[in-house]
């Protein structure tokens, strides 16, 4: 569940020697878990997330977990992630 994911951040955030840019997105990644809880209890609705530094990648994350899931992707991961989508999904 969400409460045991946002758990997992702050275990890792505290015992992780990660850079600073990755625990930002860290922090991000624990209030989008809590965003996305409450959505679900006001509404009975689902969403889907992607985390990271700039709209346009946050929004290719956000698509390669659905449903109901979130993406977090560290600078680190991007050029890995970046050839798996089709060019015309890549919108600015």
């Amino acid at each position: 569940d969400e409460y045991e994911r946002a758990n997992k951040v702050r275990e890792w955030f505290y015992q992780s020697d990660a850079d600073h840019q990755d625990k930002l997105l860290a922090c991000g990644a624990i209030r989008v878990a809590h965003l996305r809880m409450k959505v679900l209890e006001e509404t009975k609705f689902t969403c889907s997330a992607g985390i990271q530094h700039n709209k346009m990648l946050a929004r290719l994350a956000s698509t390669m977990n659905k449903s109901a899931q979130q993406t977090v992707v560290p600078f680190s991961s991007v050029k890995n992630m970046l050839p798996t989508f089709p060019v015309k999904k890549i919108r600015i």
